[in-house]
């Protein structure tokens, strides 16, 4: 009995599941477009954890976030230091529970600087602060255009037409994953969400731009 060789049949079926590079890219860039002009709304959960370049874990934390298009989004930060982010469309908010503090500044100031605004902005906004290049099927690497941004470099990691994971490293080496879970997308928000109040007692600060976090 003759026996067919294996590997080159293993190596034929891995060549016809395996989408060429081109394909791949044109594909991640469909899903990039969609997840910034189709979705209406995008909320869940987060953790976030923070290394530096040796890979010691220097800071966790986790919490909620919601998402409206276009620019109006709030990001809850729990234990241990709980924060809140909040852009009403014109003007974004950082308040830091534990210093009693608020930041604000306007959202056209903070475009780039961080995940709450990149995810939370447009396509044509990403694509004014970024250089975008696909790297690999369903990752989406953002270069900065201009080296005054927080960040040396953003990774963003898509499923089913939504972002699920965004790495960023800024010039300290430092890299900071952010992992989206239990996503819900074009459910309805309540618009309270993004009125931001500041508590009272707390110091607001008007700052220019800067890292959001």
């Amino acid at each position: 009995m003759r026996i067919t060789p294996l590997f080159p049949l293993l190596l034929l079926l891995l060549l016809g599941l395996s989408a060429p590079p081109a394909l791949a890219e044109e594909q991640t860039r469909a899903d990039l477009a969609r997840y910034y002009d189709d979705v209406t709304s995008l909320q869940g959960r987060f953790t976030q954890q923070t290394r530096d370049e040796s890979g010691q874990v220097l800071e966790e934390s986790s919490g909620e976030f919601w998402i409206e298009r276009p620019d109006r989004f709030r990001w809850n930060y729990g234990e241990p230091w709980p924060q809140e982010i909040v852009s009403d469309g014109e003007k974004l908010w950082v308040y830091d529970e534990d210093l009693e503090q608020v930041s604000v500044r306007t959202l056209a100031d903070s475009l780039g600087s961080g995940p709450a605004v990149l995810l939370g902005g447009t396509l044509e906004e990403l694509e004014a602060a970024f250089e975008l290049s696909f790297p690999e099927p369903g990752r989406v690497a953002l270069q900065p255009r201009e080296a005054s941004l927080d960040y040396e470099y953003v990774l963003l990691r898509l499923d089913d037409g939504v972002p699920v994971e965004v790495e960023l490293e800024d010039g300290l080496g430092q890299i900071t994953l952010l992992k989206l879970e239990e996503l819900e997308r074009d459910a309805s928000i309540d618009s309270a969400l993004f009125d931001f109040q500041p508590p009272e007692g707390a110091d607001v600060i008007e700052t220019g731009g800067g890292q959001t976090f």
